[in-house]
């Protein structure tokens, strides 16, 4: 541009350099030029990036290539005119994830953070089929594992109504559509504070696996455009050593009962808890 424009490279630099609120400026312009009917478009673009030292520089995956890639990435937004038949522009981000922060959480913050924003355009937001489920299946486990803590409280406790609840599998809950998937989330979430002292007293629940299961929660309803479904604070009560080594005394005796299920269903690993358990005690 300093080569061919009328100004000087620096004039141009200093220019780039300065904030620039382009979503408030795109938004305004489609609102003012637009039908009236909008859906908010949201999908990641690879950018080819050789070198190591570029900011935001990864691996991404490349829809044209099939497979990750080695290179740049920006999100891109845009607010489609339903009745016109094209879309406009509103703002693209760059993605930069880290050690702290994972892919998915990445996109559920970009859009989370710009909701009310978005809002004012539009309460519908369209995206690739991964962003579905893949914003919380990275987390799944953790609800999975809370499930059959419950599950496991109520088989030893003859809880029959409680078991029924909590029967479902991880497969299970990646079949359910959204709607259906935070309910049922939800639902072990309640279930687990319904019987929390017990839960955390015997069978190895504690309270921070609890918010960081809602902390997931809300990023997957932020990233669909659902409310939160919770408002967590990250704190959590921390809890002197005599306490913990007394706790996890404890746990591990109930733990002991709990095996008990798997001494049919799963031999082998039954057998591998029991020497391992050995090892423990020694």
């Amino acid at each position: 541009m300093g080569r061919f424009g009328k100004h000087k490279e620096q004039r141009y630099r200093q220019q780039f350099e300065k904030q620039f609120d382009f979503l408030t400026f795109n938004k305004e312009l489609t609102l003012s030029q637009g039908s009236g009917r909008y859906a908010i478009a949201f999908d990641p673009s690879y950018i080819n990036k050789a070198g190591k030292h570029t900011p935001g520089v990864g691996y991404f995956w490349s829809g044209c290539a099939n497979r990750a890639k080695w290179g740049l990435e920006i999100g891109g937004l845009a607010a489609i005119d339903i009745d016109n038949h094209t879309a406009f522009h509103l703002e693209a981000i760059q993605t930069v994830v880290d050690k702290e922060r994972s892919l998915s959480d990445w996109y559920a913050n970009v859009i989370s953070d710009r909701q009310s924003q978005l809002l004012g355009i539009s309460p519908y937001l369209i995206a690739d089929a991964w962003f579905a489920k893949r914003s919380f299946v990275d987390h799944l486990e953790k609800a999975d594992i809370l499930n059959d803590q419950v599950e496991t409280y109520a088989l030893i406790t003859g809880n029959l109504a409680l078991e029924a609840k909590m029967s479902a599998s991880m497969s299970d809950l990646v079949k359910l559509n959204n709607n259906q998937f935070v309910m049922k989330v939800q639902e072990v979430v309640v279930e687990s504070e319904t019987h929390l002292d017990p839960l955390l007293n015997d069978y190895g629940v504690n309270e921070g696996q609890l918010e960081d299961l809602k902390n997931d929660l809300d990023s997957f309803c932020a990233l669909q455009g659902m409310p939160r479904a919770y408002q967590i604070s990250s704190a959590v009560a921390t809890k002197n050593l005599d306490e913990l080594f007394k706790q996890a005394h404890d746990t591990l005796q109930k733990l002991d009962k709990a095996m008990k299920l798997f001494k049919r269903r799963d031999a082998n690993f039954y057998n591998g808890y029991l020497a391992a358990r050995v090892v423990v005690d020694n």
